[in-house]
């Protein structure tokens, strides 16, 4: 091909490309929308209400056209996106947040606390209330400059108000009652115990006492206790508590520390002296860890053995378990029971029931079930009670559910025995009991235990006391006597002879007797712990 016949050609060409260029512009050109309309905007900003003519589309592009620019927290109504008509009025909101700080006085509470020393209707100023401060943070909302709303960000106390403690005397109001053995109780953070009548005498004075421990000695000369920290709290890296014992037996004793801390549970260990074994002063006990998450514990699970002398000086502790965190809700901790003859120790977790002997540290298992649901920073395990022939273990269990939920959220609690030392299997004396039934036997094997008034809500429910022979026969109820409520707190101690029920209503200690009888002992209404022997 030649030089000229190249340029003619890329001459024709030429043409058609300017053609199809202003055909593709014209079609561009007829795809454009035309311009919107102008249109009048009633524009409300900054405290200022004016009218807009603008050609803009939606809101926001209006904005931008008058140059009004919106904060992270402004709003506009209506929103940015809508789309402008004639006569619309947009309103630009501006929103600010501060954090507002103030205090504030916290009122004292008046506590009236019953006082068996002091004459019937006699009443003292034991404490001056004092109030307390806090500061209270806020973060206030404002619209417009004007306050819309406020929320409480954090409140921080900085003075504690002091209740006012006013002692009534209750002296006679309660008429004189005798009994066998000591009571020992525990109110007003403190010991109090009862000898021959119920004429009650503290045993302590600091008001410290945190209620983990309180159980008197099997011949009921000793009072094992656990107090707070002294000073107070200690801090996430202090105790959470410590052990102390003082003498019931004699007036004004003076409580002795037994160098062990953080105590969940302890108790004094029965003997039975043989020719073989002679009996020692042992004391068994489980301890925890603090924690800053609820409940304030992380439980160990382990198991301690430690003797006193006849001065009730202690000796080194001796490990027999150790620290176990394996099963469901180990951090609230077992409960445990000591066998009549001290040589085993059985525990109920929220898993299981079983047994450890405390000579060799042998551990076994009697019955697993699945744990209870709390939906809260505690859990539920069983408190087991050893027959007093020791072959037998009569313990709450979580039952499976009959409505088909889910095993961890039934409502059903049945009590049992369990074989432990006999060849038998296991036996079902009541079902439904509640999960606070907390049998207890008596020295002749009669079996007290609660009975929940509402077991589908047993974990708040009142409860009836009832006594029932060894195999679950002949059940009674011995208290509610008639048509008054239940217990709250449905503890319950034999007396040493086995004829009398010690049992708690309304912060007070009543004895009913399998007779039928109800007598009142105390008056005081704040009592949380007590125990008989």
């Amino acid at each position: 091909m030649s030089h000229h016949t190249w340029r003619k050609r890329a001459v024709r060409v030429v043409p058609v490309l300017l053609g199809g260029l202003l055909v593709l512009a014209a079609l561009v050109g007829a795809c454009r929308s035309p311009s919107p309309p102008p249109r009048r905007v009633l524009l409300d900003a900054d405290g200022e209400r004016r009218w807009v003519t603008t050609q803009a589309a939606t809101v926001a592009d209006l904005l931008d056209e008058v140059g009004v620019r919106l904060g992270e927290l402004d709003r506009v109504e209506p929103p940015s996106y809508t789309l402008l008509e004639e006569g619309m009025t947009v309103r630009v909101v501006r929103v600010q947040e501060r954090l507002i700080q103030e205090e504030r006085p916290i009122p004292f509470e008046r506590q009236v606390r019953r006082d068996p020393a002091l004459p019937v209707g006699e009443t003292r100023v034991a404490r001056l209330g004092q109030t307390g401060r806090e500061r209270l943070t806020w973060r206030v909302r404002y619209e417009n400059g004007e306050e819309t709303g406020r929320e409480l960000v954090s409140r921080e106390e900085l003075t504690p108000a002091e209740p006012e403690i006013v002692v009534l005397g209750t002296a006679g109001s309660v008429e004189t009652v005798p009994i066998s053995g000591t009571i020992a109780y525990l109110a007003g953070g403190n010991a109090w115990v009862m000898n021959g009548a119920n004429a009650p005498r503290p045993l302590t004075r600091t008001g410290d006492l945190d209620g983990h421990v309180f159980t008197l000695s099997p011949d009921g000369k000793w009072l094992l206790f656990t107090r707070k920290p002294i000073g107070g709290s200690a801090g996430q890296a202090g105790p959470l508590n410590s052990l102390w014992i003082v003498r019931a037996d004699v007036v004004d004793d003076e409580p002795r520390y037994l160098e062990v801390d953080s105590v969940l549970w302890a108790d004094w260990r029965p003997c039975i002296p043989t020719p073989e074994r002679s009996c020692f002063t042992d004391i068994g006990y489980s301890t925890a860890e603090r924690s800053p998450a609820e409940p304030g514990w992380k439980a160990l699970n382990d198991f301690w053995l430690i003797t006193l002398s006849d001065r009730g000086d202690p000796v080194a502790p001796r490990q027999v378990l150790p620290p176990s965190g394996s099963e469901w809700y180990a951090w609230w901790g077992r409960e445990w029971a000591w066998s009549p003859d001290g040589l085993y120790v059985a525990w109920g977790s929220a898993t299981a029931v079983g047994f450890a002997n405390v000579e060799t540290g042998e551990t076994g298992v009697l019955t697993t079930f699945y744990p209870y649901e709390t939906n809260g920073p505690w859990a539920w395990t069983p408190r087991p009670a050893w027959r007093p022939d020791e072959e037998w273990l009569a313990t709450v269990v979580h039952a499976p559910p009959v409505a088909g939920e889910a095993p961890e959220r039934s409502e059903q609690f049945d009590l049992w025995l369990l074989p432990v030392a006999v060849s038998a299997p296991p036996v079902r004396l009541a079902a439904n009991v509640g999960m606070w039934a907390l049998p207890v036997w008596s020295p002749a094997g009669q079996l007290a235990y609660a009975q929940a008034e509402d077991p589908a809500g047993s974990a708040t429910s009142r409860y009836a006391i009832v006594v029932a022979d060894a195999d679950g026969s002949n059940r009674r109820t011995l208290f509610p006597p008639d048509t008054r409520p239940g217990v709250e707190r449905p503890f319950v101690e034999w007396s040493p002879d086995g004829r009398q029920v010690l049992l708690l209503w309304q912060g007070d200690l009543y004895l009913a007797g399998l007779d039928g009888t109800l007598k009142p002992l105390t008056a005081v209404g704040n009592i949380l712990r007590f125990d008989w022997k």
